[in-house]
């Protein structure tokens, strides 16, 4: 996807509903039928508003995508901090692991379209976005404060954050996605078991 600059936040109540209308009608038909067959029109139709205002606010689909996307990674950052603040009182690894999964999750299944979406122009053009990158090096420096709470010094590296970052994206992104259908369908299991390999990756 070529990477745009983003159009700035609006600041009027209403120019805020309007993007929200915008946004949520994007959400919806993203989740039915993927990014290449959403069209601005029919957003705009389901929005209940135009698609000069859609062009307006957005500049273009894939400007949409980025600003629906944006919601994402603030809603993961978010949670990232809150996992980092809350380290200070967990009292073991696996329990903490277990709980980081079980929120990565919940925020894949809101945010699943946007991501989906994300994905979609990376398989075609195989380029990584700024905010994917920004995101991912977010849940990097995440999983190194949990080593430093929880292992000992000179038990970890950094390529042990790397890789527990990218098993706890790619494993939750791909079971929110349906691609791993051997996965533990029972919600405790499967995140008891991501949690095991976390720990493991964590270690390297």
């Amino acid at each position: 996807m070529k990477q745009q600059s983003h159009p700035p936040k609006p600041l009027q109540a209403r120019a805020k509903r309007t993007e929200r209308r915008f946004l949520k009608a994007f959400d919806e038909l993203l989740r039915i039928n993927g990014f290449s067959a959403t069209t601005i029109d029919s957003v705009a139709q389901l929005s209940g508003q135009t698609r000069s205002a859609f062009l307006k606010r957005f500049g273009s689909k894939q400007g949409a995508l980025e600003a629906l996307f944006a919601k994402y990674c603030e809603a993961a950052s978010a949670t990232m901090r809150d996992v980092v603040l809350e380290l200070e009182n967990a009292p073991s690894l696996h329990p903490t692991l277990v709980s980081t999964s079980q929120r990565y999750e919940a925020l894949l299944q809101t945010h699943k379209a946007s991501n989906r979406a994300m994905h979609e122009h990376f398989l075609k053009d195989l380029e990584v976005h700024e905010l994917t990158k920004g995101i991912f090096r977010e849940c990097v420096e995440m999983m190194k404060h949990i080593q430093k709470k929880f292992l000992d010094d000179g038990t970890y590296t950094d390529k042990g954050a790397w890789a527990a970052a990218q098993t706890l994206v790619t494993i939750n992104y791909n079971y929110v996605l349906e691609a791993m259908p051997a996965f533990p369908v029972d919600y405790s299991e499967r995140h008891h078991l991501i949690a095991d390999l976390l720990e493991t990756a964590l270690r390297r």
